[in-house]
């Protein structure tokens, strides 16, 4: 049996939990007046633990609030109840599931990551057990940096985002420390002490690998178009259309493209051009196979979707 005592502040992108203290809200946009006019939650959360006067209501406490007087004096209770405190940092991708796993990276792949859609929702919740205050970075479209706000250690925040969007975690000097993809459920990610700041001369080689390569091998099976040869394009043809789904096509070849459906009787239906640096979101079905053209009319690749959105980079 869990007990939880929280209070949320909801902010653009951002759910925070006051399991951690309200002074963590105040960098996400919450004014200092209100975090001041809310400053005990520890208090509270304490007087409704003692009042519960259960082991799991005390461990509950110490996992929310695991320093100060009130933590030494709910380890007091626990002693007194014969029990022994549970340790407040368990590392949450030890009892989760692949698919809530965040995918870390490291830091000197930073210039070749940007995010490739807003396709699939999702939510990731980073918690700060380093000891020292951190600051976290999405990378955009264009591969720049957006400051989402200061995370003060021991304090936690949940983002709600896309499977595909990279979030960058920072020293205040903002050196960076790594880099992190969400993982299709809700995934958790503890910050810890053992995160060192990259080396200042990154590696300058993750420019021959294309801008999202890294981020669409992270993402799983169930999400990945399955690319065919132009040599079978004769044999390929819809089959139904049960499963519906989405596949967006990033042009990175430097030229221009041409999107071609096969139909039902192999033939193939023109769906526009896309020009170069540009994407498209189609909906489709997965067994519904799509030819790249070059503008000149010649086969380059056949994808069949997947059974999730899929995001498929085009190049040379």
């Amino acid at each position: 049996m869990t007990f939880r005592f929280s209070v949320f502040v909801f902010a653009p992108f951002l759910a925070v939990s006051a399991l951690a203290g309200l002074s963590s809200i105040a960098p996400f946009g919450v004014p200092p007046a209100m975090a001041q006019a809310s400053a005990t939650p520890e208090s509270a959360a304490f007087e409704q633990a003692k009042e519960l006067g259960t082991a799991d209501a005390w461990h509950a406490f110490i996992n929310s609030f695991s320093n100060g007087f009130h933590a030494d004096l709910a380890r007091a209770y626990l002693k007194k109840l014969g029990d022994q405190p549970q340790a407040a940092n368990v590392p949450a991708a030890q009892t989760v599931l692949p698919s809530a796993q965040a995918v870390a990276l490291k830091c000197t792949e930073r210039k070749a990551m940007r995010s490739l859609d807003a396709g699939v929702a999702t939510k990731i919740t980073f918690i700060n057990a380093s000891g020292a205050d951190r600051l976290l970075k999405w990378i955009d479209y264009e591969g720049k940096l957006q400051d989402n706000g200061l995370l003060k250690a021991g304090h936690q925040v949940t983002i709600d985002t896309y499977r595909t969007h990279p979030f960058l975690i920072a020293t205040p000097s903002r050196d960076c420390l790594q880099i992190f993809l969400p993982g299709d459920e809700r995934a958790t990610v503890e910050l810890g002490a053992d995160l060192r700041p990259a080396a200042t001369t990154a590696n300058t080689n993750t420019s021959a690998q294309p801008t999202a390569a890294r981020v669409a091998q992270a993402v799983p099976t169930s999400a990945r178009a399955a690319e065919r040869k132009c040599s079978e394009r004769r044999g390929l043809r819809s089959k139904n259309s049960n499963e519906a789904t989405k596949i967006t096509f990033i042009n990175s070849a430097g030229s221009d493209r041409v999107l071609k459906w096969i139909d039902f009787n192999g033939k193939l239906q023109d769906y526009g051009r896309l020009n170069a640096g540009h994407q498209v979101t189609i909906d489709t079905y997965r067994t519904h196979p799509w030819v790249i053209e070059t503008g000149a009319g010649n086969c380059m690749q056949v994808f069949l979707p997947a059974a999730q959105h899929a995001t498929v980079e085009l190049r040379k």
